[in-house]
């Protein structure tokens, strides 16, 4: 015979479940994203700035912002770095509740001389399994990632003295 005690700490328990799992859907669902019509969102382009200073001045100005932003450096080609951080508690949530890793914030910059200017580009994404052999890399066109590399490049602009 199962005694009261016994049933009403399965019952709590029940609970407690009930409402870790409804805080993790609602985190979940919280990163989801659609446009206010229901239709798929259209692409952004990526974030674009033009400076009147060498390639070198510049990619000094880059490294040093995003090192003051918190992100790790990754040289990923003559005109590109790669810059990592841990990702914010709602995307960090959202992957760890459906791949259980955990989740980092990637800006590639690509910065392209042109003649006498060096036009310096920025792409956020997502990042899941990082550093691994299946590392998956999701660009991220959401208004507040586009908002944030026009606030880096501004940084990186002002950095590079112009």
């Amino acid at each position: 015979m199962v005694r009261r005690d016994s049933v009403s700490q399965l019952q709590l328990l029940d609970m407690k479940m009930k409402s870790l799992l409804t805080v993790l859907a609602a985190a979940f669902l919280a990163g989801c994203q659609t446009s206010p019509t229901g239709e798929q969102a259209v692409p952004a382009s990526p974030a674009e700035l033009t400076i009147q200073l060498p390639v070198k001045t510049v990619r000094s100005a880059a490294i040093k912002t995003m090192s003051h932003r918190g992100y790790a450096l990754t040289p990923a080609g003559t005109d590109t770095l790669l810059f990592d951080r841990a990702a914010d508690l709602g995307s960090t949530l959202r992957i760890a509740f459906t791949d259980g890793r955990a989740a980092w914030r990637r800006v590639r910059i690509r910065i392209i001389s042109a003649a006498a200017t060096t036009r310096v580009i920025a792409k956020p994404s997502l990042v899941i399994n990082r550093g691994e052999l299946h590392e998956h890399e999701e660009p991220d066109n959401s208004g507040s990632a586009r908002q944030a590399m026009q606030e880096i490049l501004a940084k990186i602009q002002n950095e590079a003295g112009q």
